[in-house]
């Protein structure tokens, strides 16, 4: 109980340094002391109970898919650094083939969002099966995946010259494009 004591008393000191304040800190004390005094709540309440209130609304709405982008880029980000500066090949390869696989299903996941997002717990399914992605061993998630999936998908030869083609023509038209650009600067 001394830690919830402590904290009340400094959101206290906050709001008393701020409540006579005309810039937005001052707004906010005055309008959780309207909010504290018509509840009877102690304002350092009210003011925590508010922002616990917008975290909990922020991560429901779109804040779910930043924690799964933030999951999913950061902690694979990190270890891919590490297996660059290493000499085993063998984390390389882990690392390459989950950045295949997130790369893959981040563009099934742009045209399937419409969908996607009706669906219940929709961002925490997808935190969950990241997860596995990167989870250590020889039969995570992404490696199921890649195996399975994405490998028979793209290894065929037919798959793989529309790929090089529509990249090639899509820089070759970005150039034009450029170079129009600039000439008629």
């Amino acid at each position: 109980m001394d830690a919830v004591k402590e904290i009340s008393d400094k959101v206290e000191t906050f709001l008393k340094e701020n409540e006579n304040n005309d810039g937005i800190f001052g707004k906010a004390a005055q309008g959780v002391t309207k909010a504290a005094n018509s509840t009877g709540v102690p304002r350092a309440f009210v003011l925590l109970g508010g922002i616990a209130l917008v975290l909990i609304l922020f991560f429901l709405s779109c804040g779910m898919a930043f924690l799964a982008v933030l999951i999913g880029s950061v902690y694979p980000g990190f270890m891919s650094f590490k297996a660059v500066e290493s000499r085993e090949k063998d984390d390389d390869t882990k690392w390459l083939t989950y950045w295949v696989v997130f790369a893959a299903f981040q563009i099934v996941e742009f045209f399937a969002d419409f969908i996607m997002f009706w669906m219940p717990f929709y961002q925490w399914i997808k935190i969950a099966v990241l997860l596995w992605c990167m989870s250590p061993g020889d039969k995570n998630g992404s490696k199921i995946i890649y195996e399975q999936l994405v490998k028979k998908y793209i290894q065929s030869k037919d798959t793989i010259d529309k790929i090089e083609d529509s990249v090639k023509n899509a820089v070759d038209k970005g150039a034009d494009a450029v170079k129009d650009a600039v000439k008629s600067d």
